[in-house]
């Protein structure tokens, strides 16, 4: 047997938990980037 054959579940796991980080990268990094509070409430406009 290969090793991918043995440790497919490993494989599979470390897949998901890599692609989530990128995602709450992702999206940390573009919260931080957006001027003021985030709502309508005009304050970035000022």
């Amino acid at each position: 047997m290969t090793w991918i054959s043995q440790h497919w579940q490993t494989l599979t796991a470390l897949t998901i938990v890599t692609a989530t980080l990128v995602v709450f990268l992702i999206r940390a990094i573009r919260h931080r980037k957006t001027p003021g509070c985030g709502h309508n409430c005009g304050c970035a406009k000022k």
